[in-house]
């Protein structure tokens, strides 16, 4: 919810590597279905990464319902995660970067402290 809040976005969503929503704003609608639609986006970077290009690490797009969706794709701990915000303004592609270090530690403990 803060997230959404500070960065005055509709849907926030915290997604694993398999498309699964670990967590998403009170507000949001379709975070299930933007969490498992998305996850795609990990297997691209894999693709890009294996041809030697830089891997992308935040993807804007901006669909047909004129919503910016900005995707933050990072890592902690061994496993690596999607964060996915919507907004009806343009969004910069760093715009979720503020919060990622607090998303790693928090992803980083251990199951039963994190609970």
């Amino acid at each position: 919810d803060a997230i959404a809040e500070i960065g005055a976005v509709s849907t926030v969503v915290l997604s694993d590597e398999a498309g699964l929503p670990l967590a998403m704003n009170r507000q949001s609608t379709d975070g299930e279905m933007l969490a498992g639609l998305w996850s795609m986006l990990l297997t691209v970077a894999d693709r890009i990464a294996t041809s030697g290009a830089p891997v992308p690490i935040s993807v804007v797009v901006h669909d047909a319902a004129n919503q910016t969706i900005l995707h933050r794709l990072f890592s902690t701990a061994g496993s690596r995660y999607l964060l996915t915000a919507v907004s009806r303004r343009s969004l910069d592609p760093g715009a979720l970067d503020p919060a990622l270090s607090k998303l790693e530690r928090v992803l980083a403990m251990p199951a039963q402290i994190a609970s």
